[in-house]
């Protein structure tokens, strides 16, 4: 049914459209190829469950990398902010003088 709704009115609450579900159907559709739904149930939920949690502890290791990147280039730029602005105050002048119009 929320296939349906969304073919129909654009949005729907239960169905997710993107990224996450395409990788979902991605996993569902390489698990099936490898081991039947119906030949064996138990052993299927086992692997898919598997697959999802390693592609879920990727996700996330890949998710705290990019923050703690993007956090060191924040510091790196708050401090030569502060080393500026320290020179500005000991020497009296603006240090990129060059670059400011006059």
């Amino acid at each position: 049914m929320p296939p349906l709704l969304y073919a129909v009115f654009g949005s729907s609450n239960n169905l997710a459209v993107g990224t996450v579900a395409a990788a979902s159907l991605l996993l569902a559709s390489i698990v099936e190829a490898e081991v039947p739904r119906d030949d064996n149930p138990e052993l299927y939920l086992q692997i898919f469950y598997t697959a999802a949690f390693f592609t879920g502890v990727i996700q996330t290791a890949l998710g705290v990398f990019r923050y703690l990147i993007i956090k060191a280039r924040i510091e790196i730029f708050n401090r030569s902010v502060s080393m500026t602005i320290r020179l500005h105050a000991l020497f009296g002048q603006p240090i990129l003088s060059n670059s400011t119009p006059s």
